[in-house]
C-alpha cells in the first residue's frame, strides 16, 4: 500500500472500481491503491512509498514538482497486463494515462501528470477548474478510480 505522510491526503474515502472486459469477470491478480504526492508546498517532500525509482516500479507521470493524486497497481501474476485506467470526480472524468501495461510481477505507479486530458497534475485535492497552484476548493465528492483490464 502507498505509505508515508502523503497517503490519501485529499483522497480520503476514495473508492476503487475494478472491471474486466470480456464475457466473464474473473478474479484478477491486480491490486489497486491510491495516494498523493506533494513536493510543491513544503521544503520536506511528502511522497508515497514506493515511488519513482523504487526497485520493481514502473512510473508514468511528470518528473517532479508534484501536487497530485497517484494510482498504484501491483501485478502479482507472472504475465503483464494491459489496462485502461482513469478516474472520475463528481461529473468530471480524467483520462490521464490511457491504456498502460502493468509489468509481470511488478508495480506500476501512475503519478501526477499534466496533460490536456488531466490539467493541474490531476490535483485530486481540488475540484476542477482550480487555479494552478492557487486558492483551492476542497473536494466534497469521492473520486473513483476505474481499471478495465484488457483480455
Amino acid at each position: 500500500m502507498l505509505s508515508g505522510a502523503a497517503v490519501i491526503a485529499g483522497l480520503a474515502g476514495l473508492a476503487t472500481a475494478l472491471g474486466l472486459s470480456g464475457a466473464t469477470a474473473a478474479a484478477t491478480p491486480l491490486d489497486v491503491y491510491v495516494g498523493y504526492a506533494d513536493t510543491h508546498h513544503s521544503a520536506t517532500p511528502a511522497l508515497p512509498s514506493p515511488w519513482m525509482s523504487s526497485p520493481g516500479v514502473t512510473f508514468v507521470g511528470d518528473a517532479g514538482n508534484w501536487d497530485g493524486g497517484a494510482v498504484r497497481v501491483d501485478n502479482s501474476d507472472a504475465i503483464a497486463y494491459s489496462a485502461h485506467i482513469w478516474y472520475t470526480e463528481g461529473t468530471n472524468s480524467y483520462d490521464c494515462w490511457g491504456t498502460v501495461t502493468i509489468p509481470a510481477s511488478s508495480t506500476l505507479i501512475l503519478g501526477p501528470k499534466t496533460t490536456t486530458a488531466c490539467p493541474y497534475e490531476n490535483d485530486t485535492s481540488d475540484l476542477a477548474p482550480n487555479p494552478a497552484r492557487g486558492v483551492c476548493t476542497p473536494v466534497t465528492v469521492q473520486p473513483v478510480v476505474r481499471v478495465v483490464q484488457s483480455l
